[in-house]
């Protein structure tokens, strides 16, 4: 997990976190209802160290969420890949079945080269 990310995360959130800080803090003074424009400066002064962990802590979760996101997506994909290649395996080896039943060789033989090409090994279909 975290892959995502790359190795300049660190820095990124670095240049972001004042930013984030500032927001915080207005929202804060804001909802406070001390808002009043460029005079509310001593009362957003008031509320920084607030701001910065509740902004830290924010980030922390939003952080982690997309790593849980970016790690369930690719749990699904696995999974979906895994079903795929079940039914594919499933499919050729009933299909084969009923080539072998009508003893028609062309079509167990083109089964079999599409095995191949989906990268199937045969032993993995039942045998002849």
């Amino acid at each position: 997990m975290g892959e995502w990310r790359g190795p300049r995360w660190l820095t990124i959130h670095a240049i972001i976190a004042p930013f984030g800080v500032f927001t915080v803090t207005v929202g804060l003074v804001y909802l406070s209802g001390r808002w009043t424009g460029w005079g509310s400066l001593n009362d957003a002064a008031e509320m920084v160290d607030l701001a910065a962990v509740l902004y830290a802590m924010s980030a922390v979760l939003s952080e982690r969420g997309i790593n849980m996101i970016v790690w369930a997506l690719e749990q699904r994909r696995k999974r979906r890949e895994a079903f795929k290649a079940q039914v594919e395996t499933s499919t050729l080896a009933a299909l084969r079945r009923e080539a072998r039943a009508e003893e028609n060789q062309e079509l167990e033989e083109r089964l079999e080269r599409f095995a191949r090409e989906k990268g199937i090994t045969l032993e993995e279909l039942p045998p002849r």
